[in-house]
């Protein structure tokens, strides 16, 4: 994990250092988007289909929702269980979820580092792979259009659609657990009056 770590760092202390001096360029001028605006479901859709995105969002929101029937989403949301939690934990992974509807800007996401740093010591080493990339890709502002640019979007996309994915497979699994333990002690309360 260590090499994958040191690689991701080096990648966007790289690609910081090489577009240094482009941020009053060409790039930076030619976007619609902020140079730091890095994540959400209606970030993508606007990188997918520009100012008409009503439709890809509600596909990209679809998408995230088909995203918690991957085995390997399930099992990452499995694992998350067995983790300590308390309610910091919790209001975090919400304000995660809340974030992640719209779009943001990159400088928003230390605030979840916490959040990040509880899944990583999961022991579960795809996890780590999908979390990487995410945590850090994050501070990597890629302003010019160019091959770099779309890696960089395929690679931190498809990190963020998995890790939100596995958080709200997390939410879906406790809301079922909460609501089964109602259920179950509404029918015992039954069973108990007659």
């Amino acid at each position: 994990m260590l090499n994958l770590s040191s690689t991701f760092f080096i990648l966007c202390a790289g690609l910081l250092i090489i577009q240094s001096g482009d941020f009053n360029g060409y790039g930076y001028r030619d976007l619609n988007l902020t140079i730091e605006e890095a994540y959400g479901v209606f970030h993508y859709s606007k990188i997918i289909a520009g100012p008409k995105n009503l439709l890809t969002y509600i596909i990209l929101i679809i998408l995230l929702l088909a995203l918690t029937n991957l085995n390997i989403v399930k099992t990452s949301a499995a694992k998350i269980s067995g983790i300590e939690k308390n309610s910091y934990f919790y209001s975090l992974l919400f304000w995660f979820l809340l974030t992640c509807i719209y779009s943001n800007n990159s400088y928003r996401l230390p605030i979840f580092i916490i959040l990040f740093l509880s899944l990583y010591k999961i022991p579960y080493k795809k996890l780590h792979v999908m979390l990487l990339p995410f945590i850090f890709l994050i501070p990597t502002p890629i302003i010019a259009y160019s091959y770099i640019q779309i890696i960089y979007h395929i690679i931190f996309g498809l990190s963020f659609f998995l890790i939100t994915a596995i958080l709200l497979k997390f939410v879906i699994n406790e809301i079922q657990e909460f609501t089964q333990k109602k259920i179950a002690t509404k029918k015992l309360k039954l069973v108990h009056k007659n």
